[in-house]
Order: C-alpha cells, then structure tokens, then sequence
C-alpha cells in the first residue's frame, strides 16, 4: 500500500546518502592515481553537465557554457569529479532557479576555469575552513566535497580558490596546466 511505498522510498534515500557517504569517505581517503591525458574542456563539460541535468538537484538550473577550445593535462574522470563537485555546490548555493555560468581561458602555461553561481556568497567566519575536511555549511554534507577537490587538483599540479564577489554568488577558479601544441601529458 501507500504507506509501504514511503517507507520503502525512504528507506532506500538514506541507503542512497549512507553509500554517498561511504564513497566521499573512500575517494578521499585512497585517492586513485593521476592518468594524465590532454582533455578538451569543451568536452568534459558537455559530458558533465549532461550527467548533472538528470539530478534533481538542477531543476530549473541553467548552465551556461561560453565555447573554448582549451585542453588541459589532467585524468578526465577525476577533474569531472570536480566539476561536478563544483557545480552542484554551486546548485545548492542557489537553492532553486538560477544560472551558473563557466568560462574557460588560457593563462600563458595554465587553463583557468571559472564557475560562477548567483547565490548568497560564502559567509566570512566559513571561508577559511572551506577547503577543510568534513568542514560542511549545509544542513545534508560529508564535507568532502571541496576537500577532495583541492586534493585532485594538487595532485594534477593545479589549485582552486573560491571569491565571494560584493554583490553576491560564488566564484569557483580552477587553474590547470594547459596542454602542449602536441598534447603533452605530463604534469608539472
């Protein structure tokens, strides 16, 4: 019956958070080693918006994309995990409608991304613990998420750095060494 259905449902929701969980706790305490490659940035981010578009996290959110052709030297799985990282806390940020918008250039030897969201900032007292594990602002987190995405990208040779514009929303910048006229692959 109806009642049996909720049960079910909520029980399998909080099956769902606890391996999430288990998978923030794993990834962040056994990194997978870095298989660097040339990665178009173009189309990481096709891939992983399209992957984000299914969650209902993203309803009534629009991503917007300005077109680059940039590539970077980095392992493809793991920097869409960082994306993905950054884009859903950008989501959750916004807590309903909204955009993120995300530009790509080249900086000299480095790529740097940006991922910009339009909600309320990051409150002063908590910018300084960001980046620390299990160190989380939402009501529902492991507080892993931006701490396994410093690591990624360290481990590419990379940084991140959030800016919380006067006027509000959350400037994600990602830097990534860029890849050679040949496609170089290694990793400073």
């Amino acid at each position: 019956d109806s009642r049996e259905h909720r049960v079910i449902n909520e029980v399998v929701s909080r099956i769902d958070t606890l391996n999430d969980i288990v998978e923030d706790l794993l990834l962040f305490a056994r990194p997978r080693p870095v298989v660097p490659a040339s990665v178009r940035i173009q189309d990481l981010l096709g891939a992983t918006i399209s992957l984000l578009k299914m969650d209902p996290r993203f309803e009534g959110i629009a991503i917007r994309t300005e077109p680059t052709d940039a590539s970077v030297v980095a392992d493809a799985d793991q920097l869409k995990l960082v994306l993905q990282n950054l884009l859903i806390n950008g989501a959750q940020a916004m807590d309903g409608p909204g955009e993120i918008r995300v530009s790509a250039r080249t900086d000299g030897p480095w790529v740097e991304l940006r991922i910009i969201d339009q909600g309320p900032g990051i409150l002063p007292e908590a910018r300084e613990h960001l980046f620390e594990p299990f160190f989380t602002t939402k009501h529902r987190g492991t507080g892993l998420g931006l701490a396994t995405t410093r690591r990624i990208l360290e481990n590419h040779g990379g940084t991140v750095a959030l800016e919380c514009p006067p006027g509000g929303g959350t400037v994600a910048i990602i830097r990534l060494r860029a890849a050679g006229p040949g496609g170089g692959t290694g990793i400073a």
